[in-house]
């Protein structure tokens, strides 16, 4: 597990995020704690490129449902899992789309 001592914060990348990572709700022990960090791991790495993209595009890339794409790009903005920016946006300016874009936290 990293710590102070092994890898400053300011270096961490998302595996040492998710490492530790504590997800909220019912969480039903290792099963569920590995398929959410998955979820995290696999969304963080498709949107670190910075496309905005809506969560129907996400899922047809990751297969993981709309409702969970979104608590994981709410999760990706707290600090314990990075701190990480997520934009959101209209896709088109008078309809209920919206698309998201993950800035990763720089190392600086």
């Amino acid at each position: 597990m990293p710590n102070a001592e092994t890898k400053s914060f300011k270096h961490w990348d998302i595996e040492d995020w998710l490492k530790v990572a504590r997800y909220e709700g019912p969480v039903d022990g290792h099963k569920d704690f590995d398929r959410l960090q998955g979820q995290t791991r696999d969304i963080y790495n498709l949107m670190s490129d910075g496309v905005y993209r809506t969560l129907a595009e996400i899922e047809k890339v990751t297969g993981y449902p709309e409702a969970s794409i979104s608590a994981q790009l709410r999760h990706l903005r707290k600090l314990r899992f990075g701190g990480h920016t997520v934009k959101k946006q209209r896709r088109f300016e008078d309809k209920g789309l919206w698309e998201y874009q993950l800035i990763p936290r720089t190392n600086n």
